[in-house]
């Protein structure tokens, strides 16, 4: 079972991962953590290879199938005014070919990967979710989708302490945060309702600590 945590940035994806790993190792479950900050290094060269395809990088390469792929389908949407989504496609197709070479395993955690990706499209374009997919019919799916959820105030909060705000909510000259905050909470919304389309389990939870009680509650048809 493949298990991605979503979330706005600021909600406590990593630290819910994290603390998820460790209820689910100490009942004894195959549980393994994949946590970005640990392989995103590694996918510099995916990411070159998508850009050189769509023509935004400084030279043509031969690329993998999934991000030739990726990247014929997001080359139609700049024509929509998706051009501004380049490096978040990008970035999805580096994840998606990590989590495709992820050997087996009872249980995967990620902190993120390709649904929290997509929402990074969502935010750059200005579309909903499922317009800037376009790229979500290939990629690979999670067994399990666990958004994690905290009031809009205190992300901004986070997100201020932290000073990312610009760049975690995708700011542009004539956005407020309350605005940025809004848009991505409607975007998570429309990731639902797409990953409800492709029957992919979807839970929400403000604990962390309930997360590793929901997944092991889960029927195993659920599980993917």
């Amino acid at each position: 079972m493949r298990v991605e945590f979503v979330g706005l940035p600021g909600a406590g994806k990593t630290h819910a991962c994290r603390e998820t790993h460790t209820a689910l190792r100490l009942r004894d479950v195959d549980a393994r953590l994949d946590c970005v900050e640990d392989w995103r290094p590694h996918t510099r060269g995916v990411a070159r290879d998508y850009l050189a395809l769509t023509g935004r990088g400084r030279r043509r390469v031969r690329v993998s199938t999934a991000a030739a792929w990726l990247g014929r389908r997001t080359m139609h949407a700049r024509d929509s005014g998706a051009a501004r989504g380049s490096s978040a496609c990008a970035y999805l197709v580096a994840v998606d070919a990590h989590v495709r070479r992820l050997e087996p395993a009872a249980v995967w955690l990620h902190d993120q990967a390709t649904v929290q990706a997509l929402w990074s499209i969502a935010m750059r374009c200005r579309t909903d979710a499922a317009d800037a997919g376009a790229l979500h019919t290939r990629m690979a799916w999670p067994d399990v989708v666990v958004e994690i959820r905290a009031p809009l105030p205190t992300i901004a909060g986070r997100l201020a302490t932290r000073g990312k705000l610009p760049r975690s909510l995708h700011l542009e000259a004539d956005d407020t945060v309350e605005e940025a905050l809004e848009r991505g909470d409607t975007a998570m919304a429309e990731l639902q309702a797409l990953a409800a389309r492709r029957s992919v389990t979807w839970l929400a939870a403000e604990d962390p600590a309930d997360v590793a009680d929901m997944l092991l509650a889960l029927p195993p048809d659920a599980q993917g």
